[in-house]
C-alpha cells in the first residue's frame, strides 16, 4: 500500500490517509482520530494540531500490509519523532539520508524542500510511536527570541523555514522522555481535556529532547551510573507517586516500598526525572487537577481528587503553574482558541 502526502499538518495528513484508504477521521476538540479497518489493520492514528506551528501525530497500531507513505510539499516541517516498540525506516532528501528507527529510539529531523521524503512500515508489527511536527515559519514567531540561545546546528535548522538543507539527529532517549512518551500514548482523557493534556505533554517532550540534544554536545556528563534495577526501583517510585496521588506516601515509605534507601532514592530520581520527588507529585497532581477542570469535575472535586485539602494552596500553585486561578482556567483554554480548524477553513 503506498500514499502520498502533500503537507506536513498533522490533520492534512491524517485526512490524507483517511481518504486514500477509504476510512473515515473522527474529530474530537484538536483531534482526528483515524480507527483502522479490519482490511487495513488494528488501532488508531492520531493527529493534534495545536497553535502556533505545533502539532503531533500518535501511532498505535498493527498493519496487515507493507505501507510506504512518500511526502511532498514546499514547506517541509521540523520533525521530533521517538518510538516505544516496533521499528521502520525513514528516507530524507530522497535517497542520500536513510536509517530505520528502533524502539527506545528519537531522531530530530528536516527535509529539504526540492526532495522527498518517505517512512517505510513493515506489515504484522505492533507499532507504537510518536512525531512532534513544527512549521517552523509560525512557530519561530514565538520562539524568536530563544532560537540563538540554542546549541548551533538546532539554531540553524530552527531559522531555515525554506527548508533548504536536511537535518538528521538520532539518540537513544531517556528514561523521563520515555515516561513522557508512554503519557501521550496512553492518556485516557478525551475533547478539550484530552486535547490541552497531550499539548502540555507534547511540550514537555519536546524541551526535553531539545536538552538532550544540547547536552550531548557538550563533554560526556559526570552523573552517576545507575544499574537496571535502580532506574526500574525509581520508574516503579514514579508510577507509585501518580496512581496513588490522592494519599501519596512520604518519601521513606516509598523508599522502602521500591527497596532503595531514602538517600539513593532522592538523588536518583533526580537525575532520571530532572526533578525532585516533590516537584514530581506536584506537577503531576496539577496536570490532572487540570484535565479533571477541563472535564466534568468542578474545582474543589479536581482538587480533592489530587489529594489537595488546603483551597488557597491549590489555587496558588495552579496559578504559578498555568497563569491562571483554576476557576478561571477553564475558560481561558476556550478563549485562547484551542480548536482544530474546520475542514472549510483550511488553507
Amino acid at each position: 500500500m503506498e500514499c502520498t502526502i502533500e503537507s506536513s499538518r498533522p490533520s492534512f495528513i491524517l485526512r490524507d490517509l483517511a481518504k486514500q484508504t477509504d476510512l473515515e477521521s473522527e474529530e474530537d476538540c484538536q483531534q482526528l482520530t483515524l480507527e483502522l479497518a479490519e482490511q487495513i489493520g488494528q488501532g488508531r492514528i492520531r493527529s493534534f494540531d495545536f497553535q502556533n506551528g505545533l502539532g503531533a501525530l500518535v501511532l498505535d497500531c498493527t498493519l496487515r500490509e507493507d505501507l510506504t507513505i512518500t511526502f511532498r510539499g514546499e514547506r517541509p516541517a521540523l520533525v521530533f519523532m521517538f518510538n516505544v516498540c516496533g521499528e521502520f525506516w525513514h528516507q530524507l532528501d530522497d535517497d542520500h539520508i536513510r536509517y530505520q528507527l528502533n524502539p527506545l529510539q528519537g531522531t530530530i529531523t528536516a527535509n529539504s524542500s526540492d526532495s522527498q521524503q518517505l517512512f517505510e512500515f513493515a506489515a504484522n508489527i505492533s507499532l507504537k510511536a510518536a512525531a512532534i511536527v513544527i512549521d517552523r515559519t509560525e512557530y519561530l514567531e514565538r520562539v524568536d527570541c530563544h532560537v540563538e540561545e540554542m546549541a548551533k546546528p538546532l539554531t540553524k535548522v530552527f531559522e531555515d523555514i525554506t527548508g533548504q538543507e536536511s537535518f538528521f539527529y538520532q539518540s537513544n532517549y531517556s528514561v523521563a522522555i520515555s515516561d513522557c512518551i508512554n503519557k501521550i500514548l496512553d492518556n485516557g482523557y478525551s475533547g478539550l481535556a484530552g486535547s490541552t493534556y497531550v499539548e502540555g505533554k507534547c511540550l514537555e517532550l519536546l524541551s526535553r529532547q531539545l536538552n538532550q540534544f544540547q547536552e550531548d554536545m557538550k563533554a560526556p556528563s559526570k552523573k552517576v551510573m545507575l544499574r537496571q534495577y535502580d532506574i526500574e526501583s525509581i520508574q516503579k517510585a514514579a508510577k507509585i507517586m501518580v496512581d496513588e496521588m490522592q494519599d501519596a506516601p512520604t518519601i521513606e515509605k516509598l523508599a522502602t516500598r521500591v527497596g532503595l534507601n531514602r538517600q539513593k532514592l532522592k538523588k536518583g530520581f533526580k537525575q532520571v526525572y530532572d526533578s525532585t520527588i516533590n516537584e514530581y507529585l506536584r506537577n503531576e497532581r496539577l496536570e490532572r487537577a487540570a484535565a479533571l477542570i477541563l472535564g466534568e469535575h468542578n474545582v474543589e472535586s479536581a482538587m480533592h481528587a489530587v489529594g489537595y485539602q488546603n483551597k488557597s494552596f491549590f489555587a496558588r500553585k495552579f496559578e504559578e503553574r498555568y497563569g491562571v486561578l483554576p476557576g478561571s482556567y477553564k475558560k481561558s483554554i476556550k478563549d485562547s482558541g484551542r480548536y482544530i480548524i474546520p475542514p472549510d477553513q483550511e488553507e
